[in-house]
């Protein structure tokens, strides 16, 4: 047997010009460090990392494959994590065959085998199968993006549990993930199948979820080919362009957009959809002849060839609006009569609904359709003043709509009316990117978009209604671009701050820029009512006569809602900053990192929520922004431990990383301070399914002193 240290095989080559490169191989039986230093690694055969063994790549590593090599996992682990300066890449080596792959790094791993797979900040591509997971044991791939491969994504049948994603990236796959897995913040586009065979064991395990994610331009986001998905959960998702978004036994989706789907938005045996909106697609819903009882409640169809189509007797199908389809609103594909009373059909005369239905009335083949009484509330979008991208709130997010198409004219209001009355006015010759009527626009009903429209949405700000048109906005697959809010490292109360808000990544500018809103998610400690303002000396968005902006502090709400739009249709190329957010210090801020037990106080904490960046046509950006907390001058340390929590927002569980054995013991409060959870840290991660939504503050208990962080759950 040879000796363990040269069980793997290292091969330093003479230095190039440029770089260095270390030929690796063979068998991993101790902890093993591939080091920035000794990259780019050229896998030349097979490695494997024996029992017990692990594999740390470096941030900056660059590992190259051989054709048809790999890193295989035999009960080792990996932890391949980057940082978003130095990213590490996974990829074929130039001197392999044209066409040709590698085989990934797969996991051999016998069932509840507890192994760590951790991947964080990288790029994978031209693999077989990027990363296989197989049995047991901890895994989480985050901040990644996976291209060109034939499956980047794989989950073994064995082991209960599955791999969580955040903040990745997965375009121009054959396969994007196959197997059991959870998604947050990820964007699938370009791919043959987004996702494969995607399921869970049971309606309450917590796999198959998808929340804050984007799909465009994908031939098929979930099907099944080997095994039906049992359930998919989707949540706060946009679809877009794709072929077919699901063909799934159960799909339960809330709060997502399903637009410009060639064949289905959702084909399902069972369905359970709210809150969702459906356009331009060739079926919005379609349900199998075989569904039992099926929910289709308070969802938007409209500009689909079919908005839904029954071909079985078992949906509720109940306070939609189903106007405006193409063809057909619902189309009755069941022999058996179905109940469609209590949709909005955006009119009244009965002889309207009629023709938005196919039913026995146009073929015999079908049963009858009962769509009485009509449910009157979506009789919009009606026009309000101040509300103008009718979402049914007058608000920051408002006045990006006026700065996009600033200067244009159209028909005035026979008697213009700023006051909040929902009224039916003449439509213009012209829409928004997302199809809305420029009327809207026209706030103060004079038939030009100026300056004064912006006046009448401050007169009308923070006020609703229920007759909005509620259209989804139209993303464009560039990005994330990084948003940053530079804080002080020491803080204290009544000290003036300004803090520069920037955009952009250096080497990665933004090339099309118009104006963004968002929220300031600000503990009531952190500052003085009445004391924010703007400043835009140096920044690159325009000079403050260039803009339009807008804000409203919200204390109750615990926000500052922000708004800043250029004025004369042309963007701008750039990074950096983009305004100066001043503040004064609160009085009554007050924070406690303690040595021992939980105090009553928690950390202030200042956020970047509901963020909405622009172009100059009115397409939004993709971008991200990580959440900070605050200290001051009476403690030095804020941080006693690198302890971070992820996914964060959650809706399912939370999990902690970095010095996780230093913690000795947990709280969960909610928003009144109230203990929600405590006690010693789970190893499968913190429960947070079933918790009221909202934010909530973490606490963890080391020997350090206290780590606090907060969480929201969804």
């Amino acid at each position: 047997m040879r000796c363990k240290l040269f069980s793997i095989l290292f091969t330093l080559l003479s230095y190039s010009f440029l770089q260095a490169q270390t030929e690796v191989s063979g068998g991993i039986f101790d902890p093993v460090v591939w080091s920035q230093a000794g990259s780019p690694y050229l896998v030349t055969g097979d490695v494997v990392v024996f029992p017990g063994a692990s594999l740390t790549i470096e941030p900056g590593v660059e590992v190259q494959f051989t054709e048809n090599t790999g890193i295989e996992l035999r009960s080792g682990s990996i932890f391949a994590n980057g940082t978003a300066a130095e990213p590490l890449l996974f990829t074929l080596a130039p001197t392999a065959p044209q066409e040709s792959t590698w085989q990934g790094i797969f996991s051999t791993t016998p069932l509840w085998t507890t192994i760590a797979m951790e991947f964080s900040h990288f790029t994978m591509e031209f693999a077989e199968k990027g990363i296989k997971y197989n049995g047991g044991g901890y895994r989480f791939v985050n901040d990644a993006t996976f291209q060109f491969n034939t499956v980047a994504i794989e989950h073994g049948d064995e082991g209960y549990d599955w791999p969580t994603m955040t903040n990745c990236n997965f375009s121009d796959n054959t396969v994007g993930v196959r197997g059991r897995a959870a998604f947050f913040n990820c964007n699938f586009s370009n791919n043959e199948r987004a996702t494969e065979d995607l399921y869970t064991f049971s309606d309450g395990s917590e796999g198959a979820r998808v929340v804050d994610c984007i799909f465009t331009n994908n031939d098929f986001c979930f099907i099944n080919n080997n095994i039906v998905i049992n359930r998919a959960i989707i949540r706060n998702s946009t679809f877009q362009d794709n072929g077919q978004v699901a063909t799934a036994l159960l799909i339960d989706a809330d709060s997502s957009s399903f637009i410009g789907s060639t064949e289905y938005g959702i084909y399902a045996y069972r369905t359970n959809i709210r809150n969702c909106f459906f356009s331009d697609n060739a079926i919005g819903i379609r349900t199998t002849e075989t569904s039992p009882e099926s929910n289709i409640v308070d969802n938007v169809f409209t500009n689909n060839t079919i908005g839904i189509q029954l071909d079985g007797p078992g949906a509720i199908v109940r306070n939609n609006t189903i106007c405006d389809n193409d063809s057909i609103g619902v189309y009755v594909a069941t022999p058996n009569n179905v109940n469609i009373s209590q949709n909005c059909w955006c009119t009244t005369e009965l002889t309207d609904v009629h023709d938005a239905i196919f039913d026995a009335n146009d073929d015999v083949a079908s049963g009858i359709a009962v769509f009485l009484p009509l449910d009157m509330e979506c009789l919009g979008p009606l026009f309000y003043a101040g509300d103008i991208n009718s979402d049914g709130i007058a608000n920051a997010w408002d006045l990006l709509n006026i700065g996009v198409h600033y200067g244009q004219e159209g028909p005035a209001h026979e008697e213009p009316n700023t006051s909040w009355t929902g009224l039916e006015v003449p439509d213009w010759d012209v829409t928004t990117i997302n199809g809305l009527n420029l009327k809207h626009a026209d706030a103060d009903g004079n038939g030009f978009i100026d300056e004064g429209d912006a006046e009448v949405l401050s007169i009308n700000y923070d006020r609703s209604h229920n007759h909005a048109a509620n259209l989804p906005p139209v993303y464009n697959n560039d990005g994330p671009y990084e948003l940053r809010l530079e804080l002080p490292e020491i803080i204290a109360t009544n000290q003036s701050l300004s803090l520069p808000l920037s955009i952009g990544n250096i080497g990665n500018p933004l090339p099309d820029f118009y104006g963004i809103a968002f929220a300031i998610a600000a503990d009531t400690k952190f500052f003085e009512t009445g004391s924010f303002s703007l400043d835009f000396t140096d920044s690159w968005l325009g000079s403050e006569e260039e803009l339009l902006y807008i804000f409203q502090e919200a204390p109750d709400k615990n926000l500052i809602e922000v708004a800043i739009v250029r004025k004369d249709g042309q963007a701008v190329s750039g990074e950096g900053l983009i305004a100066q957010l001043n503040f004064v210090m609160s009085e009554d801020l007050i924070i406690s990192i303690q040595s021992a037990g939980f105090g009553n106080e928690v950390l202030p904490y200042l956020d970047l929520v509901d963020v909405a960046a622009i172009t100059h046509e009115g397409i939004h950006i993709n971008t991200t922004y990580t959440p900070q907390e605050i200290t001051n001058s009476e403690e030095q340390t804020l941080n006693p431990t690198t302890i971070s929590p992820f996914p964060n927002p959650s809706s399912n569980r939370i999990f902690l990383r970095g010095e996780v054995a230093a913690i000795k013991s947990y709280r969960l409060l909610n928003a009144q301070g109230q203990v929600v959870q405590d006690g010693t840290l789970p190893a499968n991660g913190i429960m947070v399914a079933g918790l009221t939504t909202g934010l909530y503050t973490l606490e963890c208990l080391t020997e350090k002193g206290l780590s606090v962080h907060k969480i929201m759950i969804q």
